[in-house]
């Protein structure tokens, strides 16, 4: 990568550290994994997702999407993963209006999961 070798990138990573601090490295080296993925040819973006947890069973998501649609939000995309303990998919949503979405939600009583629940 650029001619840079571990020993060099390890003493760039403590030199980054001892100038901004260890609170400021995941947002210094965001923007750098940005800037090489840009310059790869790659498109790069941020987008706001709601995570949601869906029952297992048939039924489940239309359950979701019904509440929705009768408020006149719109899903943009959605993927599903299980996690372990099974009895639940979680499902994320791209909602065209993501502050009217979780209203609705939170009023059906649909689990929105937080953020540090699925990154660990």
């Amino acid at each position: 990568m650029y001619g840079i070798g571990m020993q060099e990138l390890l003493l760039i990573l403590v030199i980054v550290v001892l100038i901004f601090g260890s609170k400021k490295l995941p947002e210094i080296g965001g923007g750098l994994g940005k800037a090489i993925m840009k310059e790869a040819g790659f498109t790069v973006g941020r987008t706001a997702v709601v995570a949601v947890e869906v029952d297992d069973k048939p039924g489940g998501l239309n359950n979701i999407l019904e509440a929705l649609s009768g408020q006149n939000v719109n899903v943009e995309y959605m993927y599903a993963f299980v996690q372990e303990g099974g009895g639940s998919a979680t499902m994320i949503f791209r909602f065209d209006r993501i502050d009217q979405a979780i209203e609705v939600l939170k009023a059906k009583n649909i689990p929105i999961i937080p953020a540090d629940r699925i990154n660990g």
